[in-house]
């Protein structure tokens, strides 16, 4: 069955192009049939992966980031098609979250095996996601760090981000409807998880399943200053939900509104300004992850 492969050339800060060729020369080795195409611009890949489907390609490979596995899923979801991964991003959590490895010939090794696994996807007012979707100070760090110049990759790039945004960033009041329950709470941010970590490693909430049929939701009250500073290193282990001022709690839909302006950003990518609508698809999408036997 052939591939075909939506490779992100911009991705890692424009070095996505370097490792396009030693990924065409190991599905070759493998002896893979497959078709690649290189995107241009942003939402290319969405379009891309639509038309393969059209086209009746059934196993869709993106090769970029969080990013542009982000556009691939909102191609082919609904579609049944299925999804493979070849991670060259600076982020890269979504295929940790499936232990798909970094070692480009071990990750195309994986697509030649085609084992799978059906996992659950989100959607904010319609659009999917795969990963964490969030809002307020999250938010703010996500667009300063994809519009940084400086040649930092993975957590130091989201973790000079958070520091930049910190500076002028305050807390606001958002209001929420979860589950039929309302409520508002001053908070810093909030963050709907499908998976773990986001943001090249920050394990936001390090209970979540990619099958449970359940967003985890992480939303940290109103802090000083200081307290995040000493907070903020252990998101990268999980542990700051032992914070008081931490709250993880499980929901299957949420609506999310605020007093002050905010954007949603999920698996990294703008979506849409406040307010938003997030809801669970169970069992929505099929990925080729390694086999039991391989991890």
């Amino acid at each position: 069955m052939t591939l075909f492969v939506i490779a992100n050339p911009a991705c890692g800060g424009g070095r996505g192009e370097k490792y396009i060729p030693q990924i065409e020369r190991a599905l070759e080795d493998l002896k893979l049939e497959f078709k690649l195409v290189r995107t241009s611009r942003p939402q290319e890949a969405v379009d891309l992966a639509r038309k393969a489907v059209a086209e009746g390609f059934q196993r869709i490979v993106a090769v970029g980031g969080d990013g542009t596995v982000h556009e691939v899923v909102n191609g082919i979801s609904g579609t049944g098609a299925i999804l493979g991964i070849v991670p060259i991003g600076d982020g890269n959590d979504i295929s940790r979250s499936l232990q798909i490895p970094r070692d480009i010939p071990a990750a195309c090794r994986i697509l030649d095996k085609t084992y799978t696994r059906t996992i659950d996807v989100g959607t904010a007012n319609g659009t999917y996601f795969v990963g964490v979707a969030s809002t307020g100070f999250d938010s703010v760090v996500t667009e300063i760090a994809n519009k940084m110049t400086i040649k930092v990759h993975g957590p130091a790039k989201y973790t000079l981000a958070a520091f930049r945004a910190l500076t002028s960033f305050r807390a606001s009041k958002f209001h929420f409807n979860c589950d039929g329950k309302l409520s508002a709470e001053r908070a810093l941010l909030i963050a709907v998880a499908n998976t773990r970590s986001y943001g090249s490693g920050m394990m936001v909430a390090p209970a979540a399943e990619l099958d449970d049929g359940l967003f985890d939701i992480c939303l940290i009250k109103e802090i000083s200053r200081f307290h995040f500073i000493r907070v903020f290193p252990s998101v990268f282990s999980g542990q700051h939900i032992k914070d008081p001022h931490v709250t993880i709690f499980r929901a299957r839909e949420i609506e999310i509104s605020s007093e002050d302006p905010f954007h949603v950003y999920a698996d990294g990518e703008y979506i849409m300004p406040l307010p938003a609508r997030f809801r669970i698809v169970p069992r929505a999408l099929e990925v080729i992850v390694p086999s039991p036997a391989t991890k």
